[in-house]
C-alpha cells in the first residue's frame, strides 16, 4: 500500500509513529504465539477425536441393529444401556470435535494466516516510516 509519507514533516513525528507501530507489531506477535499454541493443541486432538467419534457411531449403529431384533429381556436392556452410554459419549465427542476437530483446525489456520499477513504489512509500514525518518534527518 502507498502511504502518505510526505505528510510527516518531522523526525519526532516519525519516532511517535514508529513507537506506536512497534507496539502494535508486538501485540500481533503475541497474538500469533497464542494462535500457534492453540493450533498445536487442536492438531494433536483433531485426528484422535474424529477417529474416536467414527468408532463410537459405528458401535452405536451395530448395537441398535442388534437390540432391534432381540426380544424384551435382560440382554436387550443391557444393549439399551450400552446404547445410552454411547449416545452420551457421542455427544461429548461432538462437543470436543467443535473445539478440537477439523473445523477448529481450519479456523486456527485461517487466524494464523491473517495475523501473518498483518505482520507483513506492519513490517512494510515500519520500513516506509523509517525511510521517511532518514530522509527528514538528512534535511
Amino acid at each position: 500500500m502507498q502511504y502518505s509519507l510526505t505528510a510527516i514533516t518531522s523526525v519526532a513525528d516519525c519516532d511517535a509513529i514508529l513507537a506506536k507501530a512497534r507496539m502494535e507489531q508486538n501485540e500481533l506477535l503475541f497474538q500469533k504465539t497464542v494462535q500457534d499454541r492453540q493450533y498445536i493443541l487442536v492438531t494433536s486432538g483433531s485426528s484422535c477425536v474424529d477417529a474416536e467419534l467414527a468408532g463410537v457411531i459405528s458401535q452405536r449403529t451395530a448395537l441398535e441393529t442388534a437390540a432391534a431384533i432381540l426380544p424384551e429381556g435382560p440382554a436387550k436392556q443391557d444393549l439399551t444401556d450400552k446404547i445410552s452410554d454411547l449416545q452420551h459419549k457421542q455427544f461429548q465427542l461432538e462437543r470436543r470435535r467443535r473445539r478440537y476437530g477439523t473445523p477448529a483446525l481450519l479456523q486456527k489456520e485461517y487466524e494464523i494466516t491473517a495475523i501473518e499477513k498483518q505482520l507483513t504489512e506492519h513490517v512494510s509500514y515500519i520500513d516506509a516510516v523509517t525511510q521517511r525518518k532518514a530522509e527528514l534527518a538528512r534535511v
